[in-house]
């Protein structure tokens, strides 16, 4: 597209919408979520805004913050899930250590 128009942006940001709701929907039920399809959806958007002449991207000013508001609480979920897993990750550590000790001190 050289020269978007606002339907196909408008199309553009509802799909990226949904993928976004999609995924935020899916991180919270702790199931594994590509975020690659998003990106490249938000990269072609983010692009035809730029080629976009201003009067016909002014209108999308509020959903982009919208948008930017949804893939921050993303990240902040993602780094909860890793925070999760890094804290369990540490706690199987500990568990074998503790039973490797145990298995050492029993009389043979």
């Amino acid at each position: 597209m050289n020269n978007p128009t606002a339907a196909q942006i408008s199309q553009q940001m509802e799909q990226v919408e949904s993928l976004v709701t999609t995924s935020r929907r899916l991180l919270k039920e702790g199931k594994m979520v590509d975020l690659s399809a998003m990106e490249e959806r938000i990269r072609e958007l983010t692009d035809n805004l730029k080629k976009s002449d201003p009067e016909t991207a002014r209108p999308f000013i509020e959903a982009v913050g919208n948008l930017i508001d949804s893939l921050t609480e993303i990240e902040q979920n993602l780094k909860g899930h890793q925070q999760e897993l890094l804290n369990g990750e540490a706690e199987l550590d500990r568990k074998k250590a503790r039973n490797a000790y145990q298995n050492d001190k029993k009389p043979d």
